[in-house]
């Protein structure tokens, strides 16, 4: 709940609160009151793409993955301003095995390839990697999580820092990334 409001991400292939399908799916947001009246929609797409979105935050910065060609992790900062909902602010995706999970005002996913705000970043396998973003998108770090794998859950507690829970070769790891 965010706001007393609540936010609801995924995908869908149906048209919602006037809102046309235009990928094979579109990620969504859905923005309800408490007793479950739609408020308001976001729909994010791709032409021949598949998106889903999997994680939104308070400010709603939103995570998740867009497969067509190829498959990437995406990350937008959606306006949350009255009257502006749904409006992106900025956006952006990278090569990935994954999509995103968002906390705070970072991202984890499991990379695949350069990140061009990152010079040396040129995996070989696919790393999972947690990338922080300053208020218009530019990257501001990126931290390489050991023993990666997959990401499972993510969550941003000020003061502490980022607690990731990943996923590899069926063993669950916690990892504490201070700030």
């Amino acid at each position: 709940m965010i706001n007393k409001e609540i936010y609801i991400v995924g995908l869908s292939k149906d048209s919602i609160a006037k809102l046309p399908l235009k990928g094979v799916t579109d990620g969504i947001v859905l923005r309800a009151s408490t007793s479950g009246a739609i408020k308001g929609a976001i729909r994010s797409s791709l032409p021949k793409t598949y998106r889903k979105w999997e994680s939104v935050t308070s400010s709603l910065l939103q995570g998740g993955i867009s497969i067509g060609k190829i498959t990437e992790a995406s990350v937008t900062q959606f306006n949350s301003s009255p009257g502006k909902f749904g409006v992106p602010v900025w956006s952006a995706r990278f090569p990935s095995q994954s999509g995103a999970l968002v906390a705070g005002a970072s991202a984890l996913f499991s990379s695949t390839g350069g990140i061009s705000a990152l010079k040396s970043w040129k995996p070989k396998s696919p790393q999972l990697l947690l990338l922080t973003f300053d208020s218009k998108g530019s990257i501001k770090s990126g931290t390489t999580i050991n023993n990666g794998g997959s990401p499972v859950s993510f969550d941003y507690l000020k003061g502490l820092g980022y607690g990731v829970i990943s996923s590899l070769s069926n063993t669950m790891y916690f990892t504490l990334v201070r700030e």
